[in-house]
């Protein structure tokens, strides 16, 4: 489903509830501050989910029930901390958080430490 590019603000919380077979949703490019909590319930299928270029603080956490998902795009918004929700997708190929504020608070970090991660792929932008 494309909701892309538009001027959407906000999501009536039952919004995706009958689309139980919905597997690619994307709602970057609007200006969604916030998601209301269980929005993703009625999508247990999701695979890819596009919520990039938007206004989000916090990755919300219904993220964390969408096991089937593969890709997760949360570039460009306003997110400043990450979350535990990760850790129950198995299933993710593809995080993309950059351009967000998630390391603003330490202007002085001069060293990170990924090590012991089992990463395959590391793309410094130095």
């Amino acid at each position: 489903m494309l909701l892309s590019h538009n001027v959407l603000s906000d999501l009536p919380p039952a919004s995706l509830a009958s689309l139980t077979s919905l597997s690619s949703l994307s709602l970057d490019h609007n200006r969604l501050t916030v998601l209301p909590p269980g929005l993703f319930q009625g999508a247990p299928m999701l695979q890819d989910l596009a919520l990039n270029n938007n206004y989000l603080d916090n990755i919300p956490s219904d993220i964390a029930s969408l096991n089937k998902l593969r890709t997760l795009d949360l570039g460009e918004n306003r997110i400043t901390e990450l979350s535990e929700i990760f850790s129950g997708l198995e299933n993710l190929l593809l995080l993309h958080i950059s351009h967000n504020d998630i390391f603003t608070s330490l202007q002085k970090l001069i060293a990170l430490d990924l090590s012991h991660n089992s990463l395959t792929f590391l793309l410094l932008n130095c």
